[in-house]
């Protein structure tokens, strides 16, 4: 008859498996979004903030998100374009890689329900602000409308004969906005 041996144990228990292979395989790596309106959370008197760090600038807006309600810090996508969105606005967020301690940024303020005249193909419309451009450098010229550039005087009375005497006046106009 044959003899049953019994297997021997180890010392310390079981070798443990290691899982960062598979944590590896099944990381989401897919990038969150979500709705959210734009708010004044409790105790604060502003909904955004604006940090400068070492010569770098980020815009921060307080969002709540929809229909979840999470409170977020989010940061302003840095666009060529700068608008603070108001209180009660509907942004769209993008969460890197679903996780908020990742700053969530904020890519788009959604219309609000209401369309400004003028809207058409190829056409931009800036409805409820002023605008600024800039020169790079900070500095910012007001433009002239087309009426008040033809309603300007020179010196002798009529016509474009020399420079304005109105020196409230400026010098130019634009009836299309066109830079470099």
């Amino acid at each position: 008859m044959a003899k049953i041996r019994r297997m021997k144990r180890r010392r310390g228990g079981s070798k443990r498996l290691d899982l960062a292979p598979l944590k590896e395989i099944l990381k989401d790596r897919r990038c969150w979004t979500c709705m959210g309106t734009v708010v004044v959370p409790d105790g604060e008197s502003s909904h955004f903030e604006l940090i400068t760090t070492d010569g770098q600038a980020d815009l921060l807006i307080s969002v709540e998100t929809q229909p979840e309600g999470l409170d977020l810090t989010c940061r302003m996508n840095d666009a060529a374009i700068w608008r603070i969105p108001n209180v009660g606005d509907e942004v769209a967020i993008v969460i890197p890689a679903g996780e908020l301690s990742f700053m969530p940024i904020i890519v788009a303020t959604m219309a609000s329900g209401t369309v400004p005249d003028g809207v058409a193909e190829n056409v931009t419309v800036i409805a409820n602000g002023e605008v600024l451009i800039h020169d790079g450098a900070g500095g910012a010229e007001e433009l002239v409308k087309k009426t008040a550039y033809e309603a300007h005087i020179h010196p002798t009375g009529t016509g474009p004969s020399g420079v304005a005497n109105n020196a409230s006046v400026p010098t130019s106009y634009t009836e299309i906005l066109k830079a470099k």
